[in-house]
């Protein structure tokens, strides 16, 4: 594969389906089919589309594609990521999965490390709930009480 295609959607969809065998076969599965802007943007004398892609494990990566083909810049996570071969698509491509796989354990610690609080109606429902099973647990006893009186009388 030489350059990703953006010229048409039947060529976008063509070349990006062709990139994304490519992610996978390098062992990072895309999780949604890649989203390719309609607009053409200019940005330090270069016109480019951008194409967004979402992998498996979260992370994303924005490619801004000149009108030629050519990968113009590369945003792993938000982030800029220098390649080396911006011209060969196949290079690339495993210079991009290369950088997700170096990034992929430090995004998971940051995201484990990461603290969300629980909403405030889990807490509210937790302790109606703790009443509710307190109030069983109390008509539970009291049944067992009163069938116990009543194998006493059945008894005697």
């Amino acid at each position: 594969m030489l350059a990703l295609d953006l010229s048409s959607p039947a060529a976008t969809a063509k070349s990006l389906g062709a990139a994304a065998r490519q992610f996978l076969k390098l062992g990072a599965p895309l999780a949604q089919t890649p989203e390719v802007s309609k607009a053409t943007r200019r940005s330090n004398g270069i016109s480019f589309r951008e194409a967004h892609l979402l992998f498996k494990d979260g992370q994303t990566v924005k490619l801004l594609v000149k009108l030629t083909g050519d990968i113009f810049q590369v945003l792993l996570n938000g982030r800029p990521f220098p390649i080396k071969r911006q011209d060969d698509l196949d290079g690339a491509i495993r210079e991009i999965v290369d950088g997700l796989n170096a990034r992929r354990a430090a995004r998971q610690k940051r995201l484990a490390a990461s603290k969300t609080a629980a909403p405030d109606g889990v807490r509210a429902s937790r302790r109606i709930r703790e009443v509710h099973l307190r109030a069983q647990l109390a008509n539970i006893t009291e049944a067992v009480e009163i069938a116990k009186e009543e194998l006493a009388e059945l008894t005697a």
